[in-house]
């Protein structure tokens, strides 16, 4: 992950460590564990192919978390998800979480490498687990305080329903960034939120992720080359 002085800072920015207090309660709870120098680099090391035992103490931290959640749990790291192909592993125990991080992992060795380069302290962050259909995410950007546009988040797929309710999922997100802008600490982001199809007539919604308004973070259903593209409007695919 190499980015520009300006671009680095603003990254950081988003890692959901340095996340407002108020902006975190706007997401799903969560519990945070510090890790180890150590355990960060055998992380490193099982990301990139090299098997290294994690410690034990890490371990019985993760249980005891894990113990207090019915379905397992979704983990992260500050910078982003840890995922499998596309989707995040349900983590049952912490066993489950050692087989998915001793897997080569390019993603998550890119993130290990980022902290590391930078003396920073790495966080696994643990949130019961929630399915999240796909017709339920999206992805909205935010410059200077402004929406530039709303999209689905699932670009490959097409959501009959999202169509049916288009009025009411675009008005439930847009007031959900009217609350979270003035709370937020960063002008220019892109965040990725849920809203539930059965919740969607009352607006319920909360946030996944943050993301940098860097040309890295894909676009979805606007486009980077052409500023026009972010005119404020909500898309989803039709056909």
């Amino acid at each position: 992950m190499h980015y520009s002085a300006g671009e680095g800072e603003h990254v950081w920015a988003t890692a959901m460590e340095n996340w407002p207090e108020a902006v975190a309660k706007l997401a799903l709870p969560y519990d945070r564990i510090e890790m180890s120098t150590q355990d960060a680099e055998a992380s490193l090391f099982n990301a990139r192919g090299k098997p290294a035992a994690l410690s034990q103490s890490l371990l019985s931290d993760i249980n005891s978390i894990l113990e207090t959640y019915a379905d397992g749990a979704h983990v992260r790291l500050g910078l982003g998800s840890l995922k499998l192909g596309k989707k995040p592993p349900r983590i049952i125990k912490a066993q489950d979480l050692v087989a998915a991080m001793q897997r080569p992992n390019q993603r998550l060795a890119a993130f290990f490498e980022a902290y590391a380069s930078s003396n920073r302290e790495v966080s696994l962050f643990l949130t019961p687990w929630r399915t999240i259909p796909a017709n339920s995410e999206y992805r909205a950007f935010v410059k200077a305080g402004s929406i530039l546009g709303i999209s689905q988040y699932n670009v490959d797929q097409v959501f009959p329903e999202i169509a049916q309710q288009a009025e009411q999922i675009s008005t439930g997100i847009s007031q959900f960034l009217n609350n979270l802008i003035p709370q937020m600490h960063l002008e220019d982001f892109s965040v990725d939120l849920c809203i539930p199809m059965d919740l969607a007539r009352r607006g319920d919604c909360f946030l996944l992720e943050i993301n940098p308004l860097i040309r890295r973070t894909s676009a979805c259903l606007f486009d980077w080359n052409d500023k026009r593209s972010f005119d404020g409007t909500f898309r989803y695919r039709t056909g």
